[in-house]
């Protein structure tokens, strides 16, 4: 059953993610110069992607568990 509801879940974030697609690329065409538009997309991008690499690093790696104890400090525990 909880599985059945995280897939319900990321189905509806993924529909999010995907309508605001447009409204973010609308966001740096008004915010950027012409001839920096590839520039920032191409930095977006990047960002987005290394926040999801480095997302599940920070939640849990090599056997250790990152609780935010308060905010801005991790600790690990095993």
């Amino acid at each position: 059953m909880g599985s059945v509801i995280l897939a319900i879940l990321r189905s509806l974030e993924i529909v999010g993610y995907t309508i605001s697609i447009p409204a973010e690329r609308a966001f740096f065409a008004d915010v950027t110069w012409k001839d920096m538009r590839e520039t920032s997309y191409g930095l977006y991008t990047f960002s987005f992607f290394l926040g999801s690499a480095l997302g599940p690093l920070a939640g849990g790696w090599g056997g250790y568990m990152t609780i935010l104890d308060k905010p801005g400090r991790f600790i690990l525990i095993q």
